[in-house]
């Protein structure tokens, strides 16, 4: 890719493989870029409480997460080049999970303003968005359904 160099080349093949940023282009996965923050944090570090307003989501350069519950239970392991907070960065929703790094990691931090903003001047990126949204909220659904069967 001209004028790319290998750091942010490998940005947007991580941002590709991420479940609700599917099938945007090139154009709109730099642009999205350009509204992210770059954060470090320590091993054992929380970084979200479960319970709290969700308004980022966080994009996992290097490092691992751990979820877990309420109530300390260990939920998942997120390793790196995986996402989490992408639901209530759209939805609004408070967070259903509390999120540690297990190690020290980075991610890439995107934010509902700097998200919103660039969601309004390409709207065709917000449907492709939104349309990802809906196919992860009704996999989880029908997780969560198969699960009390």
């Amino acid at each position: 890719m001209a004028g790319l160099n290998k750091q942010q080349y490998a940005l947007i093949k991580t941002m590709e493989k991420i479940q609700v940023f599917d099938g945007l282009d090139i154009k709109e996965i730099i642009t999205l870029l350009r509204v992210c923050q770059t954060k470090s944090y320590e091993a054992q570090e929380l970084i979200y409480r479960a319970g709290d307003i969700s308004d980022e989501m966080l994009v996992l350069l290097r490092g691992k997460l751990l979820v877990t519950s309420y109530t300390g239970q260990m939920l998942a392991e997120i390793p790196s080049g995986n996402a989490v907070g992408e639901m209530g960065l759209f939805t609004g929703e408070p967070r259903s999970a509390n999120i540690f790094a297990s190690e020290p990691s980075t991610g890439l931090v995107l934010d509902k303003r700097g998200v919103t903003k660039e969601i309004k001047r390409l709207p065709d990126m917000y449907t492709k968005i939104l349309e990802n949204v809906v196919g992860i909220l009704s996999e989880r659904l029908a997780d969560a359904n198969n699960r009390l069967k």
